[in-house]
C-alpha cells in the first residue's frame, strides 16, 4: 500500500504542469495594481465646486505720451542689447524707437 501511494505522488509530480501564458505573475499583478488604483480614485473622487465670479475694477489709465513724429507702424519688447533689460521698440515710417525705463523714467 505503500508502495503505490509513492508510486502515485511520484507519477502526480511527474506530469507537466499546463499554465495558461496568459496567466502569469505580472498580468495579475498588473491587474491587481489596476483595479487598487480604480478603487482608489472612487473613494477620494474630487469635490467639483463651480467657479465663483470675481468683481475686477479697473479702468484704462494714460501713463504718458510721446511724439514719435510719423505714424506708428508697430511696436514690439525685447533685449536686444542683452543688458538683461527689456525695452520697448516703436517702429514709424521713418524710424526705430526704442524706450527703456530707469528708475521708473522713459529713457
Amino acid at each position: 500500500m505503500r508502495g503505490a501511494v509513492s508510486l502515485g505522488a511520484v507519477l502526480l509530480l511527474a506530469v507537466p504542469a499546463e499554465a495558461d501564458p496568459r496567466d502569469d505573475y505580472f498580468t495579475r499583478l498588473a491587474a491587481a495594481v489596476r483595479s487598487g488604483l480604480e478603487e482608489a480614485v472612487v473613494a477620494r473622487a474630487p469635490k467639483l465646486v463651480p467657479p465663483v465670479p470675481i468683481r475686477v475694477a479697473w479702468k484704462a489709465v494714460r501713463v504718458g505720451s510721446l511724439d514719435l513724429g510719423a505714424p506708428l507702424v508697430a511696436m514690439t519688447a525685447a533685449d536686444l542689447d542683452r543688458d538683461g533689460k527689456g525695452e520697448l521698440y516703436a517702429v514709424t515710417s521713418r524710424e526705430v524707437v526704442a524706450f527703456a525705463l530707469e528708475s521708473r523714467k522713459v529713457k
